[in-house]
């Protein structure tokens, strides 16, 4: 979708004011602005990359923004089994006084 062509140096305040007023649902992942001018229509892609891999994919059709997700913490390393255990034991305690309105110190 080409919605004009624009002044760069104006474009980050054009894309906040647009964000404001007339949000894209669902095409978050979308990068909106591209320097150079399109000739026909384009491909973009429907849903956000849920890997690395689906994210190269997409930006072959356009720039897209990738975001790993949030709820997977297989990734995270640098802990070893005594580490984790450290680190729940520690956010169940923290989790128990929060819960129960007392403070630590």
């Amino acid at each position: 979708m080409v919605a004009s062509v624009i002044d760069p140096k104006h474009a980050n305040t054009i894309v906040r004011h647009l964000s404001q007023v007339a949000p894209l649902e669902g095409f978050h992942h979308v990068r909106r602005v591209q320097k150079k001018f399109l000739e026909g229509g384009l491909r973009i892609c429907k849903y956000a990359a849920t890997s690395k891999e689906e994210w190269e994919e997409q930006c072959k059709l356009w720039p897209t923004s990738y975001h790993p997700p949030t709820n997977n913490i297989d990734g995270i390393t640098g802990f070893n089994e005594e580490d984790s255990r450290f680190v729940f034991n520690s956010m169940q305690v923290a989790v128990e006084l929060a819960k129960s309105g007392h403070s630590w110190l």
